[in-house]
């Protein structure tokens, strides 16, 4: 199967969703069941570009080696070290794993779903440069240029179990410089900061994605 098959089953199966975030037109992601399509929503389709697609452009980028198969592209690895707080430490976790590019930033959406009460269960992560032209480039978080939701154990944590970077509710997103796996690939890095001073350092490792 195709990835745009593959994706195009997966969006007609079950349509990620959005909760947007007051009057402002910002959004947060709706952690529904803690299925992968649960998690987040692109502009207009209700998740990131398909891997290896550049966002708002419709073009795909070629972004993979030749051997790996389409079952495999929205699958990855996401490790997030946390400073402080009841989740402090190093937390490490495979599953659903998607990614788009939008201008020169970047957006991932993890959704590997309920896990035991330390391990990740869901991850969204977008940041993006304050002087994109949205009238050009499609954003899915239209008001918004950086945002963080984690949560830990359950998709509906709350409280210390969930953090939360927004225009609402502070703290910043930063895109750190890139890597390459011994594939090629790219690797996402992110550095992050609640509000209440917890300092995040995120790596995502997809299988498919747009290049740097």
């Amino acid at each position: 199967m195709s990835l745009a098959h593959r994706v195009a089953a997966v969006l007609g199966a079950t349509a990620l969703a959005l909760t947007l975030a007051g009057c402002s037109g910002g959004a947060s992601p709706d952690p529904g069941t803690g299925s992968a399509a649960q998690s987040a929503a692109s502009a207009g389709s209700g998740q990131p570009a398909a891997s290896g697609e550049q966002a708002g452009s419709g073009q795909s980028t070629p972004s993979d080696p030749a051997d790996d198969s389409d079952e495999d592209l929205d699958q990855g690895t996401v490790t997030v070290e946390v400073s402080s707080g009841p989740h402090a430490g190093t937390h490490t976790r495979s599953g659903d794993l998607q990614c788009a590019a939008i201008g020169d930033g970047r957006w991932v959406v993890f959704a590997p779903g309920d896990g035991a009460a330390d391990e990740i269960a869901q991850l969204t992560v977008y940041r993006i440069s304050s002087g994109i032209d949205r009238t050009v480039v499609d954003t899915p978080y239209p008001d918004a240029t950086e945002l963080l939701e984690l949560k830990f154990g359950s998709v509906l944590a709350t409280g210390d179990d969930a953090l939360s970077i927004s225009q609402e509710v502070g703290g910043t997103v930063d895109i750190a410089p890139p890597t390459f796996d011994d594939a090629g690939r790219p690797v996402y890095h992110f550095t992050a900061t609640t509000a209440d001073g917890v300092d995040l350092a995120i790596t995502a490792a997809p299988s498919g994605c747009p290049p740097y």
